[in-house]
C-alpha cells in the first residue's frame, strides 16, 4: 500500500497525518501489510499510529522522513493491558520531533506491545528518542538517535516503569547508537528480561543511567548488555542505582567499554551482578575511578582492564561478599597515595583472587581475603628476590609485611641454575624478615625469587 494513493504529499508543507493513518487503519483492515512511504518529507500534526501486522516502511534513511509539527510523540503503537498490540514494524525512514525540551516529544512511544520491530531508523529532536514501557519481545536493530544544535535530542533511550503485576520490558536492542544527546543515552529504569548487544552512548551527560525508579518500586533485574560502549560522556559512563526499587540484581555485563568520563561504572545498591571482560580507560586526565560499588553485595567483577584512572582502579564503599578476580589495574598519571584496589567504609568479606593491582591497595575489612594478587603495595602479600653467595649457606630477607606470615606462606624459586642436590628452604619467621636456607653452598651467587601468599589476610 502506498500512501500516496490515500492523499499523502511528501512535499513537507502539506499536513500528511490523515493520508499516513488511513493507509495503517486499511492495512490493519486486510489483515496487515506493508504501507509504503516513497522518498520525500511528511508533516504530521498527531501522532501516526502504527497497528498490529502493519509494516510501515520508508524508502531509507536518507530518503523518507517524517516530521513532528507540534508537542507530540511522531510514532506511537500504544495499547492497554486488556489490548496488547501485537506484531507492527517500522523501518527505513528518518524521525525529526519539533523539539528537545517537551516532554510530550516522542519520536517513536511504545507502550503494550508484543513482538514489535524497529530497524534501520534515525531520529533527531526529541525530548525521547524511543520510549518503551510494558514491551514483551520487541526488536529493536539499528537504530541511531544523534544531532547537534536543533537536531539535538535529550534522552535516546527511556525504558519506563511498568505495570507492577507484569514487571518486564523485554527488548532485544541490537547495534543502536545514541550520540550527542544532551542528557542521558540510555535512561532505563525497568528493562527486565532485555538484551543489548552492540550499543553505543557518546557524547551525553551519562551514557548508560540503569534503574532508580522515579515512582514505583519494581525490581531492578535480569538485563545483559555485551559488546556495549560508553564513551566521552561528562559525568558517568554507566551508572547503576537501586534507587526506591526493591532491589538491583542478576544482570550481566559483559566486554563491555567504559572510556573518557569521570567514572567508568559507579553502583549504588545492587547485588548479584556479574561484570567480566571489563575494559575502562581514562584520558589525559584520568577517570576518578575505573568503577565504584556504594552499598553492594555479592558482584562478581572478572577479567577486566581498568586502566588510566586518577584516584583509583577499583573502589568498594560500605561493600560485602564481592569477588574481585582476574583483573588488572594500571595507571601511568596514578598519585603515589591512591590504589589499584581500595575497600572503604564497612567494607568486609570481599575477595580478591589473581589480580595485578597497580601500586598497592587499601584493605579494611577484617574478613576480607587479597590473595594470590601481584604482590605489590598490598598488605597481605609480597614479592622479591635475594642472592644467596656461593659462600654462604643462608640468606636473610626483609619482608615489609605489617603481620608476621606464615612459613608455609612463602615460596622460593631459584633462578639460576643449581644441581639437584641443592635444597632450599625457610626458617626464623619474624614480624620483619624471614631466612632462606641451603643444605650446601652454591658454586655460584645464587638469585632467588620470593613471594609471600597467604591464604588469607
Amino acid at each position: 500500500v502506498n500512501v500516496k494513493d490515500f492523499g499523502a504529499v511528501g512535499d513537507g508543507v502539506t499536513d500528511d497525518t490523515a493520508a499516513i493513518q488511513a493507509a495503517i487503519d486499511y492495512s490493519n483492515s486486510i489483515g496487515g501489510c506493508i504501507v509504503f512511504l516513497p522518498e520525500g518529507s511528511y508533516k504530521t500534526s498527531s501522532p501516526i499510529n502504527l497497528k498490529p501486522k502493519v509494516f510501515l516502511n520508508g524508502s531509507g534513511t536518507r530518503s523518507t522522513t517524517i516530521v513532528g509539527n507540534g508537542t507530540h510523540s511522531v510514532i506511537s503503537a500504544v495499547g492497554s493491558i486488556s489490548n496488547i498490540l501485537s506484531s507492527g514494524k517500522l523501518s527505513n525512514l528518518t524521525i525529526r520531533g519539533s523539539s528537545k525540551i517537551n516532554t510530550n516529544v516522542k519520536g517513536i512511544e511504545f507502550a503494550w506491545v508484543n513482538r514489535y520491530e524497529i530497524c534501520n531508523v534515525e531520529i533527531f529532536q526529541c525530548y525521547i528518542g524511543f520510549y518503551f514501557s510494558n514491551a514483551w519481545q520487541t526488536k529493536v536493530d539499528n537504530i541511531q538517535i544523534h544531532g547537534t544544535g536543533t537536531d539535538q535530542s535529550y534522552i535516546g533511550f527511556y525504558g519506563a516503569e511498568v505495570d507492577p503485576s507484569n514487571q518486564n520490558n523485554v527488548i532485544n536492542a541490537i547495534n543502536c547508537i545514541v550520540q550527542g544527546v544532551e542528557k542521558y543515552g540510555f535512561r532505563l529504569i525497568n528493562f527486565n528480561g532485555s538484551k543489548f548487544t552492540n550499543c553505543e552512548a557518546l557524547d551525553g551527560e551519562i551514557g548508560f543511567y540503569l534503574g532508580a525508579p522515579i515512582v514505583g518500586t519494581e525490581a531492578i533485574r535480569w538485563g545483559q548488555f555485551s559488546n556495549c560502549l560508553a564513551d566521552t560522556n561528562s559525568d558517568i559512563n554507566w551508572k547503576l542505582e537501586r534507587g526506591s526499587a526493591t532491589s538491583f540484581t542478576q544482570c550481566s555485563f559483559s566486554n563491555c567499554w567504559a572510556g573518557n568520563s569521570q567514572y567508568g561504572f559507579r553502583i549504588f545498591d545492587a547485588s548479584q551482578l556479574n561484570i567480566s571482560s571489563q575494559l575502562t580507560v581514562g584520558n589525559s586526565v584520568g577517570m576518578i575511578a575505573s568503577i565504584e560499588m556504594n552499598r553492594c553485595a555479592r558482584i562478581v567483577i572478572s577479567g577486566g582492564s581498568f586502566l588510566e584512572y586518577a584516584i583509583v582502579g577499583i573502589q568498594l564503599n560500605d561493600c560485602e561478599y564481592c569477588n574481585i578476580n582476574g583483573n588488572h589495574t594500571y595507571s601511568s598519571i596514578l598519585p603515589a597515595t591512591h590504589k589499584g584496589f581500595a575497600e572503604t567504609g564497612t567494607s568486609n568479606n570481599n575477595i580478591g583472587l589473581g589480580n595485578t593491582f597497580y601500586n598497592g591497595i587499601t584493605v579494611i575489612g577484617a574478613q576480607t581475603n587479597i590473595v594470590r594478587n601481584n604482590g605489590q603495595g598490598t598488605i597481605c602479600e609480597k614479592t622479591g628476590s635475594a642472592t644467596l653467595l656461593s659462600s654462604a649457606t643462608s640468606v636473610v630477607v626483609t619482608h615489609g609485611l605489617s603481620y608476621t606470615p606464615s612459613i608455609d606462606d612463602v615460596r622460593i624459586t631459584p633462578r639460576n641454575d643449581i644441581t639437584p642436590a641443592v635444597r632450599l628452604w625457610v626458617t626464623n619467621m619474624t614480624s620483619t624478615q624471614f631466612t632462606i636456607n641451603s643444605n650446601v653452598s652454591p658454586t655460584g651467587n645464587c638469585l632467588i625469587s620470593w613471594s609471600i601468599n597467604p591464604i588469607r589476610t
